[in-house]
């Protein structure tokens, strides 16, 4: 999906059965499916340093289906609200996004249904920072696709926007193939 130079993080894949969930505290948890979710999956990769001349570009995957479009439809409601009420967030142990901004647009892809864009600044305990930071999702009936690219050394907003938008157009592809 994201080409040659990625390879897999780990871990790889999210535990069966969650879903991510921004906390109180505006930490992202991974938690049991709610109700309204049939099921979620997230799968994390990154291109390694040695292979940019920089640092790791680091991509997440994330898929949600969701019981109805009305439960999809207030998921990317609640995204908006998340950047709002939390424009500081810790993705992981020793990572923040910071300056988080989100925006409600225009599906860029004309087969999306709904989108949100949150973009800010990254800073890992590992690779320092700040760098660009991106988040996208778009809807489809029931079924939410989002991608995080997290920046490093090398990569410039161009490049960490390019890549999810990239990302997004081959998830879209495999989401309307898979509903067909």
């Amino acid at each position: 999906m994201l080409g040659a130079d990625f390879v897999r993080r780990s871990p790889y894949e999210s535990a069966p059965r969650t879903v991510p969930v921004l906390d109180r505290s505006c930490r992202w948890q991974r938690e049991a499916l709610p109700h309204e979710v049939l099921a979620g999956l997230s799968r994390s990769s990154e291109v390694p340093g040695e292979v940019s001349g920089g640092g790791p570009l680091r991509v997440t995957a994330h898929v949600t289906v969701y019981r109805t479009t009305a439960h999809a439809d207030a998921a990317m409601a609640r995204f908006l609200e998340d950047a709002l009420r939390c424009p500081d967030q810790r993705p992981r142990r020793g990572e923040r996004v910071t300056s988080l901004v989100s925006l409600g647009e225009k599906p860029v892809f004309h087969d999306a249904e709904d989108s949100v864009f949150e973009v800010g600044q990254y800073t890992g305990a590992e690779h320092g920072g700040p760098h660009p930071y991106l988040w996208a999702a778009n809807r489809v009936g029931s079924v939410v696709f989002a991608v995080s690219v997290k920046g490093a050394d090398g990569y410039d907003a161009k490049t960490v926007s390019a890549t999810g938008s990239g990302a997004l157009g081959s998830m879209l592809t495999d989401v309307r193939r898979e509903l067909r």
